[in-house]
């Protein structure tokens, strides 16, 4: 039997207080949705919608990148363990 987890990340389309967007791992199994948050929250200008990543002209953007990256890496263990829950 096997188990196909969809996920991506994605700006959140709300400001926080400082006037910056999150960025959230939104993921998809069956039908159910779970967005879990990063430490990342950026200008909505500085994300690339296409890469799933924060822009280079970021000052950032090399350190939030590398965040996500082992995010990436470690999300389908991250994933399945929240859908268990």
């Amino acid at each position: 039997m096997s188990i196909q987890i969809n996920y991506k990340f994605v700006l959140k389309n709300v400001k926080n207080s400082e006037g910056l967007y999150p960025v959230y791992l939104r993921a998809f199994l069956k039908g159910r949705k779970i967005e879990l948050a990063t430490s990342i929250a950026i200008p909505k200008r500085d994300w690339s919608v296409r890469q799933q990543r924060v822009k280079k002209g970021n000052n950032t953007s090399e350190k939030h990148n590398l965040i996500l990256d082992a995010m990436d890496k470690k999300a389908v263990r991250i994933l399945v363990n929240n859908f268990l829950n």
